[in-house]
């Protein structure tokens, strides 16, 4: 009989077990919509020279040498410029069932022109990414290009983005014919940020319409994201196949047991009523 108790109670404890451990609820990592960015748009002038080049090439029918010179020239090398204020971010991992994800913040810049109604990614090539990776300084700098005719008013919005990026990078299938494509899993973002507007010149600045003043590094507490919060998020019980399955193993041990003391209190009857007889 004995042993037929202790076994009772250790199908209970680990049944209980399994019970607690799918019960508990999970911590799940949820962070709090990032900050509208603050930035600022210029157009801006690398320019560069390019040296006389000299060819020479041998002439077979003449027999002599003919030498050309190739003059140099000015590169102006222009681009715009959308320079964004960093916000506080920690980048963390999201453990799932699958795998693991790696959340960061990210920038998504559009542009249109002025009088127009459609928005376009603001890059410098089709083989540049949608979402910029937050840089490790105080700003991230978003390149595009500055390939507009002069007097040509542009609007730019920044948005932020916190997620995990997937790509088609530029030396797979996809991104070699059609650049890399973005896309965020498990995100949030911002509002769209209020509208900056440039006006393309022939020289090598441009004119803003709007000014951006970022504040000092003291006094932009209230525009940082929170820290990615820890949301209790319970499971569901009763859709968990391992609880199902400990419950199933629970209620088939009683049967046993019981099974099992029946027979002996029967076995026992028999015998005792068989010496009884003797």
């Amino acid at each position: 009989m004995h042993k037929y108790t202790v076994l009772l109670l250790v199908t209970c404890l680990v049944v209980s077990c399994l019970i607690v451990l799918t019960a508990t609820p999970t911590n799940a990592q949820k962070p709090s919509p990032p900050s509208v960015p603050k930035f600022s748009v210029k157009l801006v002038a690398h320019p560069y020279d390019v040296p006389p080049t000299t060819t020479s090439s041998f002439d077979t029918s003449t027999w002599t040498e003919i030498t050309i010179t190739e003059p140099g020239y000015r590169v102006e090398n222009r681009s715009i410029e959308v320079t964004i204020k960093n916000q506080h971010f920690t980048p963390y991992t999201l453990h799932t069932s699958e795998c693991d994800y790696e959340i960061n913040l990210y920038y998504a810049v559009e542009v249109k022109e002025h009088f127009s109604e459609d928005w376009h990614t603001f890059r410098f090539s089709i083989y540049s990414y949608a979402y910029q990776d937050q840089s490790d300084s105080g700003y991230t700098v978003v390149s595009g290009s500055a390939d507009y005719d002069a007097g040509v008013k542009l609007d730019f919005r920044v948005q932020a983005v916190i997620g995990y990026r997937q790509s088609a990078t530029a030396d797979s299938l996809a991104g070699l014919w059609l650049g890399p494509m973005d896309s965020m899993s498990f995100s949030t973002s911002s509002n769209w940020s209020d509208l900056q507007t440039i006006t393309i010149t022939s020289g090598s600045s441009s004119s803003p319409s709007q000014t951006t003043t970022f504040p000092s590094a003291t006094s932009d507490n209230n525009d940082q994201p929170q820290s990615p919060e820890q949301t209790q998020t319970p499971n569901n019980v009763f859709s968990n196949p391992f609880f199902m399955l400990g419950v199933g193993a629970f209620f088939a041990g009683v049967v046993v047991v019981v099974v099992m003391v029946f027979r002996s209190r029967h076995l026992s009857s028999v015998v005792f009523e068989v010496e009884g007889r003797s």
